[in-house]
């Protein structure tokens, strides 16, 4: 039975889709991603960089502002081919790319391109070469890839037959012409070519991440994710203090309304204040009348009940006595009169505790930053009511861990967390450290915009101290995977390096790279968040 198999096996292994198909067809669900291998060049000066990709039957040339990553528009190329002495045709297609369509360019070898370039303020002469691969190498390839799986299978066969016993040695005979077909020598190689410590290709159109961590991002993604970057230029610059404060208002124009004593809140002239309400030094926000409790407000009744007797009895005396003006000396007259008086002033202040109401005057102009009341409610005796605030007159507290700061601050600028930077003027530093720390204060300058108090804010204290750093933009650093704050380095015209940094604060807008950067790197200051996330 196994003579019958055998042939009906045979022509099934050698004629499989899968092992046959070469030269364009379809292989099926191949493991690994499919990348294009289209032949580009990269070339650059001071000024310019320039990338060109043969595809599609055409040469796209990405032309670059080298220091920016941006694209040079309107610039006038003149590209010659070497070997043939003459010049090629260029048209922009879009901003920054142009294209040359060139039968020439598509023919296997080496091409080398004489471009002289010019361009607003740019006049460049670079040397490019542009190398073709012959297609009949890949097609050589395509067409023997079935030959290592076909030759295993017959081989194992033949082992199989072999070792059956000597009842069909013709099945393992005819295994032999067939194994000849499969030559080693060409499966190893073709065309002249070694291929045992090639490469894998990783040159294609999609961004890509490199087994070293760097990226290949193609000309036109870079493009599409507008990266953009920045040359370091190394400078002196004074590195300010980074302090953590928060904002507080400022004692000579803000203020608290607290209840003298225990009382219930009455509505003033025009009703209750609310949050935000603008209100001017002395305007009543409230009223508070007096409570008093069951015992003292009858002590306090039965207090007035004995001075408005006793005063009845002093009046009717005083103007007895007054009668008798003539025959009583007027020193009686007189003290009379002023224990009188005295009565009447003790009952007023009495009266005045116990029933009259007292005005909640406004302490400062500002607004009402803080409403604790309602009408009719009982409040306790400094119980803290309202809260009056300038809001363009606010403070910041910070602390320091030196002592020594307030003696080095020359200036400073407060970080909001929206990331609005303020103008900040110190005022002082307190005498007495408050858990091992010093607190500054400064005062916020400048027109305001609405901020609450207690905003958590950063602080930057200049000093007079100088340190070589690089200025980039906060958006230029980024966090690594491994969590460490790092750049993207423009190392080549298509590839893209990771560096850690490290930085200091130097105003709101920018940072000081003190350590990573030697200087005349490219740093990618936009859209290094969209690099980070490429895998």
């Amino acid at each position: 039975m196994l003579h019958l198999l055998l042939p009906v096996f045979l022509a099934g292994l050698l004629l499989s889709p899968t092992l046959l198909a070469h030269e364009g067809h379809d292989h099926g669900d191949e493991a690994g991603p499919q990348m294009s291998t289209w032949p580009r060049f990269e070339a650059h000066s001071d000024s310019v960089e320039l990338v060109g990709v043969l595809r599609h039957g055409a040469l796209d040339i990405y032309l670059d502002d080298f220091a920016t990553n941006a694209p040079i528009t309107g610039a006038v190329l003149e590209v010659e081919l070497e070997r043939e002495e003459r010049l090629l045709a260029v048209a922009e297609t879009e901003p920054g790319l142009y294209q040359i369509h060139d039968p020439a360019l598509h023919e296997a070898g080496r091409h080398t391109l004489i471009i002289l370039l010019s361009a607003p303020g740019v006049e460049e002469l670079l040397l490019a070469t542009l190398e073709v691969a012959d297609n009949t190498q890949s097609e050589a390839h395509a067409h023997l890839e079935w030959q290592w799986p076909t030759a295993i299978a017959l081989l194992l066969l033949a082992l199989i037959l072999l070792w059956r016993g000597t009842r069909q040695p013709s099945h393992a005979a005819l295994l032999l012409p067939l194994l000849l077909l499969i030559q080693p020598d060409q499966a190893l190689a073709h065309a002249g070519h070694d291929h045992g410590d090639e490469p894998a290709t990783i040159m294609g159109d999609q961004p890509t991440r490199l087994p070293d961590g760097s990226l290949f991002v193609p000309k036109a993604s870079q493009r599409l994710l507008g990266i953009r970057t920045v040359q370091a230029q190394p400078q002196r610059v004074s590195v300010p203090l980074r302090l953590m404060g928060h904002v507080l208002p400022d004692p000579n124009a803000s203020g608290r309304v607290q209840a003298g004593r225990a009382g219930r809140i009455e509505a003033g002239p025009d009703g209750l204040p609310h949050l935000g309400q603008q209100v001017r030094r002395g305007d009543t926000l409230a009223w508070l009348l007096p409570v008093a409790e069951t015992l003292e407000l009858g002590s306090g009744e039965a207090d007035l009940a004995d001075l408005d007797g006793r005063i009845v009895l002093l009046t009717r005396q005083l103007a007895r006595l007054e009668r008798l003006s003539g025959t009583v000396a007027q020193q009686e007259i007189d003290d009379a009169r002023m224990e009188l008086t005295s009565l009447q002033r003790r009952r007023a202040a009495l009266a005045s505790g116990l029933y009259q109401r007292e005005p909640l005057l406004a302490p400062a102009d500002g607004i009402i930053s803080l409403a604790r009341v309602s009408a009719g409610e009982v409040v306790e005796s400094r119980q803290t009511l309202f809260e009056v605030v300038d809001p363009q007159r606010l403070w910041v507290e910070a602390v320091s861990w030196d002592p020594t700061l307030a003696a080095r601050v020359q200036s400073a600028r407060v970080v909001l967390p929206d990331g609005n930077v303020l103008q900040a003027r110190f005022i002082g530093a307190g005498a007495r450290l408050r858990q091992q720390a010093i607190p500054l204060l400064f005062a916020l300058e400048g027109e305001l915009s609405p901020l609450p108090i207690d905003t958590k804010v950063e602080v930057l204290a200049d000093q007079p101290l100088q340190q070589p750093a690089v200025l980039l933009p906060r958006e230029a650093v980024v966090r690594g995977s491994d969590g460490s704050e790092q750049v993207w380095l423009h190392h080549r015209a298509e590839g893209f390096q990771a560096r850690r940094v490290e930085w200091q604060p130097h105003d709101g807008e920018q940072i000081a790279i003190t350590r990573g950067l030697d200087g005349g790197e490219r740093v990618v200051t936009q859209g290094a968040t969209l690099l980070g996330q490429i895998r």
